[in-house]
């Protein structure tokens, strides 16, 4: 192939060569194996090699001819097949919300089931009770209260005399708040107390139903 400046650099001797006008005929005329391009290999201490490589090298190449064949299309990953599975986080279930649990004690709705809830929403001001604390007279083992001859619609007639010294009677909501703890001989003992007279020895939950809104009050007081 011709340089910009119209010469040929010939592949055995690397000398440039001036074509003119005819070009690379030229070149294959006058330079090719000619005595100075002879003498310039030995000089570059080349072998000479036969007047068929040059013409080799001078004979014009074939151009290339397009592929019929079409390349395959690209195919792209959409976002959602090219995520790893461990950045898929899955969404919390509608009937079973985040931080819910099922109430230990009564069936949705009832006082028992309201106080645990409201126990558990205590403020962090309230303290955890002592044996020392008034709410700790329900702290022991409720079934040690009572003898189990006692029927189901005598229990809080002889428990009143427990309830009206711990919780007084009529107590206003400001003192009964003030009386408030938590943990098993707070609040926690007092609906286990509770709980097992209703669901255990059977009485009904309206006979402990005034002794139960007030702490809710006073919860609500806090």
């Amino acid at each position: 192939a011709l340089n910009d400046d119209g010469t040929a650099t010939c592949p055995l001797c690397q000398d440039r060569v001036p074509c003119g006008p005819s070009g690379l005929g030229n070149f294959r005329k006058r330079h090719a194996m000619s005595g100075r391009c002879v003498e310039r290999q030995s000089k570059l201490g080349k072998k000479k090699t036969t007047p068929g490589s040059i013409l080799g090298f001078l004979r014009p190449k074939p151009a290339p001819v397009p592929s019929t064949v079409n390349a395959p299309a690209l195919i792209r990953a959409s976002a959602s097949s090219s995520a790893s599975p461990a950045s898929v986080t899955p969404k919390p279930s509608a009937s079973t919300p985040s931080g819910s649990s099922k109430a230990r004690f009564g069936s949705s709705g009832s006082l028992l089931a309201t106080l645990e809830s409201a126990i558990k929403r205590l403020p962090a001001t309230v303290k955890t009770a002592t044996a020392t604390d008034e709410l700790a007279a329900f702290g022991n083992d409720p079934a040690g209260y009572l003898g189990a001859a006692i029927p189901a619609d005598e229990v809080f007639e002889n428990l009143n005399g427990l309830f009206h010294r711990v919780l007084g009677w009529s107590m206003p909501v400001h003192e009964t708040a003030a009386l408030l703890r938590r943990g098993d001989l707070g609040l926690d003992g007092l609906l286990r107390f509770l709980a097992y007279f209703v669901q255990e020895r059977g009485v009904p939950e309206r006979d402990f139903g005034a002794k139960i809104q007030q702490i809710l009050d006073a919860i609500q007081f806090l």
